[in-house]
């Protein structure tokens, strides 16, 4: 596929579509919204598509609905019109008039990124180390699930629609398969039992082809606001510090990718005395609070 504005092929990757040429960038999410494949294509082929149900105002208080354009070489909200009487208010749905969808897509072992659109937007990659990309999605729609059940009360919850890139995830989730290896069965019932929690669901395998990432997995910082629900228990111990982290295997798997000298002992991670500041960091990080992590990161920083 070639960019709109310079014509030079694309660079597809997890999260958007770019060009090294001119700098032109698509992300696949916007504005809390996962772009449909189809209407992605629409754009890069002709510059623009119809109208998108599903974005979500800054302020993340309104729904509204709008066409993407390629514009002055970026992509661009086109408003319809409106008129009289028959003007729209999409930005005044009720939530339950929105698909609530979460994308899951795994770009390589251990790394996955993760869309939500409809009642909540949100979108994150995360690393969950070195870990099968069928795990790895399942990992991603744990987080997704905590998320949306910590911000989502119980009388706004809609049907959630679960899109997955990886086709053994899809099937495990779905029933057609159960998983031999012990590690992914127990993240598959984890999983449904969140999913049970939200109220009616589906998953359905849409699968794209994987973009191929350079370089490690390591994002180089700790992932922001992905946790904001969880409670750690810090402590030390005998020249070691004791992390206690709650049942959510998806926390505990970016805890360990984070933390490389982390290790579990089937109910706590150990860590060397030194890592305490940096436990505290990846802590606040996770929860979203910012001025904290900021102070912790600075603590965690040798002198």
């Amino acid at each position: 596929m070639n960019c709109p504005v310079c014509k030079s092929p694309l660079s597809e990757e997890p999260t958007a579509y770019k060009c090294t040429q001119c700098g032109f960038r698509a992300w696949r999410a916007v504005a809390g919204n996962m772009i449909p494949e189809e209407d992605m294509q629409t754009l890069l082929e002709t510059g623009r598509t119809g109208i998108i149900d599903g974005f979500y105002t800054r302020k993340g208080n309104r729904y509204f609905s709008a066409a993407l354009e390629v514009k002055d070489g970026r992509v661009s909200f086109l408003f319809p019109p409106k008129d009289g009487e028959s003007k729209r208010r999409e930005d005044r749905r009720e939530p339950d008039s929105v698909q609530n969808r979460m994308r899951v897509e795994s770009a390589q072992s251990g790394t996955v990124f993760v869309s939500i659109s409809g009642i909540l937007g949100k979108r994150f990659m995360i690393d969950f180390g070195l870990v099968p990309a069928r795990l790895a999605e399942c990992y991603g729609v744990i987080t997704g699930l905590r998320l949306l059940l910590h911000e989502v009360s119980a009388r706004q919850r809609p049907e959630l629609v679960v899109s997955a890139n990886n086709r053994e995830f899809a099937e495990y989730a779905l029933r057609e398969h159960t998983p031999k290896r012990a590690e992914v069965r127990i993240a598959i019932e984890q999983m449904w039992s969140l999913l049970d929690k939200w109220g009616p669901w589906k998953v359905m395998h849409e699968q794209r082809r994987r973009a191929s990432l350079k370089g490690g997995v390591s994002v180089g910082k700790f992932p922001w606001g992905i946790f904001p629900w969880l409670e750690a228990d810090v402590s030390d111990y005998n020249g070691k510090v004791i992390v206690e982290l709650p049942d959510c295997l998806a926390a505990r798997a970016q805890f360990a990718a984070s933390l490389r000298t982390a290790r579990f002992n089937g109910q706590a991670f150990l860590l060397p005395a030194a890592a305490k500041p940096v436990v505290h960091a990846w802590v606040r990080s996770v929860r979203g609070e910012r001025g904290e992590a900021k102070k912790d990161a600075a603590d965690a920083r040798p002198s």
